[in-house]
């Protein structure tokens, strides 16, 4: 293989990657050829002779590739200088040459996106929970106890006071008659009773709700 000297190929009408391809082919080297030498990835070789610095990695690799690949060509070392001082060092702050690279937009917004979606469902779930839970409140029979008199009661007398306790705000009934009840939700009715068994029903109920039932049976001798 015929080696061709180039010591003087980085000539100012033409681009770096323009001279690099340029003295490649005239040494009548393929990029393969070139990536199996000096252990260069393909991709980069092309990006290099294109002039798309932006797509080499982050750090210090740009100047590392063109300072190994402009060696191998035999490419005036002076002139490599140069270009990587006024073309690189001048643009160290921008992050594709000398950290890593920018991540586009469209990802950066990857994650802010999820957590967005992840927000929106965490106040779906807690709506729902919250209709259910007030719904279930809403229907479920309110609290109903009797405090007089026990079941299975005895008595000789013809009246008895049903003493209860239920929740504010519900409508008691004793044997299908509303009964007041006040703020602490308690009441009590005075019942005639009839000789023998007689069977008290007392209904508790809210608005929407289901009613709550207990009955006492009371025997009178």
């Amino acid at each position: 293989m015929v080696i061709f000297k180039n010591k003087n190929l980085l000539e100012k009408q033409k681009s770096l990657g323009e001279q690099l391809k340029e003295a490649r082919e005239k040494q009548h080297l393929s990029i393969n050829k070139i990536v199996k030498i000096l252990g260069i990835k393909k991709n980069y070789i092309i990006s290099l002779e294109n002039n798309n610095l932006e797509n080499l990695p982050g750090g210090l690799y740009p100047k590392k590739f063109i300072k190994q690949y402009s060696k191998y060509l035999e490419l005036d070392q002076k002139e490599i200088d140069k270009f990587i001082e006024n073309n690189l060092q001048k643009n160290k702050n921008k992050k594709y040459y000398f950290s890593r690279k920018k991540i586009k937009k469209n990802k950066f917004l990857v994650f802010p996106k999820i957590i967005r979606s992840l927000f929106v469902v965490i106040i779906v779930l807690i709506f729902i929970f919250y209709l259910g839970f007030y719904f279930n409140n809403l229907i479920t029979p309110p609290n109903l106890k009797i405090i007089y008199p026990p079941n299975n009661y005895s008595t000789d007398s013809k009246k008895i006071v049903i003493k209860g306790k239920s929740e504010k705000e519900t409508e008691i009934l004793i044997n299908k008659t509303p009964v007041l009840i006040e703020d602490t939700g308690y009441f009590e009715k005075e019942i005639n009773l009839n000789p023998g068994l007689n069977e008290i029903i007392v209904e508790s109920k809210k608005k929407y709700s289901k009613t709550n039932i207990k009955t006492r049976q009371i025997l009178v001798k």
